[in-house]
C-alpha cells in the first residue's frame, strides 16, 4: 500500500546561500535520502545556520559512489539501477554531514482504477502499490498525493474519506511516475423513483422465493447496476432492466452500465421454480451516475473538460522521464 509519501525537492544546488553561513548540512529527510527515480536526480540538501535556521546552499560536494548499482557524482547527481543502500558524505566548507542513500527505483504502480465511497461511511485505503524494477513492492517512497477537489474527498494517513457527493481525481506521483485515480462519493437514498446523480439505492440483503420477480422503477438517465448473488445454495438471482440500453461491465456477469429511457425499471428474478427450498438471496445496488462531466464536482476545477473514461489512465511522463507501467485491479464492489 502507498504509505506516507513525502516530497523531497532538490534544494539549493542551484540557489545562492542566504540568511547566514551554514554550520551544518542536512541531506534529504534527517540525512536519509530515498531515490525512486530510474534517471539521474540531484541529492536534496540544505543548510542550518548557527541559530538552526534553514538556509539554501550551493556548491556542495559529495563523496562519490560507484557500487551496487549506485552511481553518485561529486556534484550530487545519483543514479540507481536497482534496490541497494549506501552511505556518503556531503561537504560545504567546514559544514558536512554523513547521510544514508536508499535506492528504491520504481517502474510503475498497481492500483485500483476507481474508488467508490458512501456518504457517512468509513474511509478507505488508497490501495496503490509501487513496483520496483525488480518486480517487488516498494514501501519507501518520496513523492506526493494530491486531491483535485477536496470538497468531495479528503486524505489522511493514507486513507480517503468521503465529504460530499460528487467526483474528483487523486493524483499519485513518485519516482517520475504519475497516476490519476477516479474517486466518486455517493449518497444513499431510500427510493429509486427520483434518483439524482451520485445517489445510490441498496437492498441488502435481498430475498426472493422461487419464480419471484421484483422491479424498481427508475427515471431516465445513466445508471450502474450491481447484483451480488449468494450462490451458496447452488441457486442465484438474475439481474436485468427494461426500457434501457445496457452494457455488461467487463469481467463481471452481474454488473451493468445502463442508459434508462422512459418507464424504465431494474429487474431481479429468481428463475428457480416455485416451491420450498428454492429461495435465493443477494445484494442489489442501483447507482445513479453522472450523465456528463457538467454534473460533477470535477467540472468546478476543469470547467471545459471533455468526458473521460471511468478507468484511470497513466499520465504523461515528466520531461526526460522514462514511461511508467501501470496495472489496474478491479474496483471495489458495492
Amino acid at each position: 500500500m502507498l504509505q506516507r509519501l513525502t516530497r523531497l525537492s532538490a534544494f539549493g544546488l542551484i540557489a545562492a546561500a542566504c540568511g547566514g553561513k551554514a554550520v551544518r548540512l542536512v541531506a534529504g529527510t534527517s540525512d536519509t535520502v530515498v531515490v525512486n527515480d530510474r534517471r539521474p536526480v540531484p541529492i536534496p540538501v540544505y543548510g542550518l545556520d548557527a541559530s538552526a535556521r534553514r538556509i539554501e546552499v550551493r556548491g556542495v560536494e559529495f563523496q562519490p559512489i560507484s557500487e551496487n548499482g549506485i552511481t553518485l557524482s561529486r556534484g550530487g547527481q545519483v543514479k540507481c539501477s536497482g534496490r541497494a543502500d549506501a552511505t556518503s558524505l556531503a561537504r560545504l566548507g567546514n559544514a558536512s554531514t554523513a547521510f544514508t542513500l536508499l535506492c528504491r527505483p520504481i517502474r510503475g504502480f498497481v492500483m485500483r482504477g476507481e474508488m467508490r465511497l458512501i456518504m457517512g461511511g468509513p474511509g478507505e485505503n488508497l490501495d496503490a502499490t509501487a513496483v520496483g524494477v525488480d518486480g517487488k513492492a516498494v514501501a519507501l517512497l518520496a513523492g506526493s498525493v494530491t486531491v483535485e477537489d477536496t470538497t468531495v474527498v479528503s486524505m489522511r494517513d493514507g486513507r480517503v474519506y468521503p465529504r460530499a457527493p460528487g467526483r474528483t481525481f487523486i493524483h499519485v506521483e513518485a519516482g517520475g511516475c504519475g497516476m490519476g485515480i477516479d474517486a466518486e462519493v455517493f449518497e444513499r437514498v431510500d427510493s429509486t423513483t427520483a434518483m439524482q446523480p451520485f445517489q445510490q439505492y441498496a437492498v441488502a440483503p435481498l430475498h426472493l422465493v422461487g419464480n419471484e420477480l421484483r422491479t424498481w422503477p427508475v427515471t431516465p438517465g445513466r445508471y450502474e447496476l450491481l447484483l451480488l448473488s449468494d450462490t451458496a445454495s447452488g441457486r442465484g438471482l438474475t439481474l436485468g432492466a427494461s426500457a434501457s440500453n445496457c452494457a455488461r461491465w467487463p469481467g463481471d456477469g452481474q454488473r451493468y452500465v445502463c442508459i434508462a429511457g422512459g418507464n424504465a425499471s431494474v429487474i431481479v428474478r429468481n428463475s428457480a421454480p416455485a416451491g420450498k427450498g428454492h429461495d435465493a438471496a443477494g445484494s442489489l445496488f442501483i447507482s445513479r451516475a453522472f450523465d456528463t462531466d457538467r454534473d460533477t464536482a470535477f467540472a468546478r476545477v476543469h470547467p471545459s473538460v471533455r468526458p473521460r473514461t471511468k478507468w484511470a489512465v497513466p499520465e504523461k511522463p515528466l520531461p526526460g522521464r522514462l514511461p511508467c507501467a501501470i496495472a489496474l485491479v478491479a474496483p471495489q464492489r458495492g
